[in-house]
C-alpha cells in the first residue's frame, strides 16, 4: 500500500509540475515600462508644432499628438492598420514625455519586431488609457522603396558609430525656438510646419524614414534599396488629401494653400528615392477592443 501511495504521489507531482510549466509558457512576458513618464492633454491655444521624437539621451517626446499617432510607434503599424476605437483617438491631442535606457530602447524584443521603446509605450497606454487590443490579418496594397533613376541624394552621416556603443550623453540638447530639442545623433522627428510636412533625422538608419513613409502613404513598404549605414535625412513636402489619415483635419486647410512638392516628387528630388507599386499582400492590423480617456497625472 505504501509503495502504491508513493507512485500515486509521484505521478501527481509530475502532473502538477507539467501544468505549472505549461501555464508559465502561456503567460505573456511582462512588458518593459518607462521609469518615469508624463502624459497630459494639450491645452487650448497650444500652438507648438506637432511631432514625435526621440533624443540620444533616451528622452521620448510627443507634442500635440493624438493617441492614434503615437500608437503607430508603439505597435509598429500605421493608421490604416489601426481599426476600431472611438473618434477621439484621432482628434484629442496629448503631450508625452518619458525617459528610457538609450542603449536598449531600440532593441527588438518581441516576435512582431517592436523595440523596447514600442513596448514601453504599449505599457504606458495600457496603464493610462486602459487600452486593450488584439491582432488580425488584412489584405492591403504594397510599395517597394528603391533608389531613384538619378541616384541617391541623401548623405551618409559623418558619425557611423552604431547605436548602443556607449555614445549616449546625459546632457540634454538645447531647445529650438519652436520648443523642440535640437537633433543629436540617432535622433529624428516629423512636424507639420507653416511650410508643410517636415522630417529630419541625424545619423539614422533608413528604416526610420521607412517607418514615417508607411504612415504617410498608408501602405506597407518593402525596402529594396539595399542601403546600409546611418544617414542625415531632411525631407519637406506638402501633404495632399490622400495623406488625410496622417495630416490632422485642422491642418488640411493650411496645406491646401501651400505650393510645395508632393511626397513623391520631394523623395526623388531631395533624397533620390522612389516608390514602385506592387500587388497587395497580407498585412497585420491592430484592432482596438477598448480604450478610455485618462485622468491627468
Amino acid at each position: 500500500m505504501s509503495r502504491m501511495r508513493y507512485v500515486i504521489c509521484k505521478v501527481v507531482l509530475v502532473v502538477a509540475a507539467s501544468a505549472a510549466i505549461a501555464m508559465a509558457a502561456q503567460a505573456p512576458a511582462q512588458k518593459p515600462q518607462f521609469p518615469v513618464a508624463s502624459l497630459k492633454p494639450s491645452l487650448a491655444g497650444d500652438n507648438r508644432s506637432r511631432g514625435i521624437g526621440v533624443e540620444l539621451s533616451g528622452r521620448f517626446t510627443a507634442t500635440n499628438a493624438t493617441l492614434k499617432q503615437v500608437m503607430r510607434s508603439a505597435y509598429g503599424v500605421r493608421d490604416y492598420q489601426i481599426l476600431g476605437g472611438p473618434s477621439w483617438i484621432a482628434t484629442d491631442r496629448w503631450n508625452i514625455e518619458a525617459n528610457a535606457d538609450p542603449d536598449r530602447m531600440f532593441l527588438a524584443t518581441d516576435v512582431t519586431g517592436v523595440d523596447q521603446l514600442g513596448l514601453m509605450l504599449q505599457s504606458l497606454f495600457e496603464d493610462r488609457f486602459q487600452l486593450k487590443v488584439h491582432r488580425e490579418t488584412g489584405f492591403f496594397p504594397i510599395y517597394e522603396l528603391v533608389v531613384g533613376k538619378g541616384g541617391l541624394k541623401m548623405p551618409l552621416a559623418e558619425d557611423q558609430t552604431p547605436r548602443g556603443s556607449g555614445r549616449a550623453s546625459a546632457t540634454p540638447p538645447p531647445r529650438l525656438p519652436n520648443g523642440l530639442p535640437a537633433l543629436t545623433n540617432f535622433g529624428s522627428r516629423w512636424v507639420f510646419t507653416p511650410n508643410g510636412m517636415n522630417f529630419e533625422g541625424k545619423a539614422i538608419p533608413l528604416g526610420r524614414l521607412v517607418n514615417l513613409l508607411v504612415n504617410v502613404t498608408n501602405r506597407k513598404i518593402i525596402d529594396k534599396t539595399g542601403l546600409t549605414g546611418l544617414y542625415d535625412i531632411k525631407l519637406e513636402w506638402t501633404p495632399d488629401n490622400s495623406e488625410a489619415p496622417f495630416t490632422p483635419a485642422a491642418d488640411r486647410a493650411v496645406s491646401a494653400s501651400l505650393t510645395g512638392p508632393s511626397l513623391m516628387t520631394a523623395m526623388e528630388e531631395q533624397l533620390g528615392l522612389r516608390f514602385v507599386s506592387t500587388s497587395g499582400g497580407p498585412v497585420d492590423v491592430i484592432v482596438i477592443d477598448s480604450v478610455q480617456k485618462p485622468s491627468e497625472n
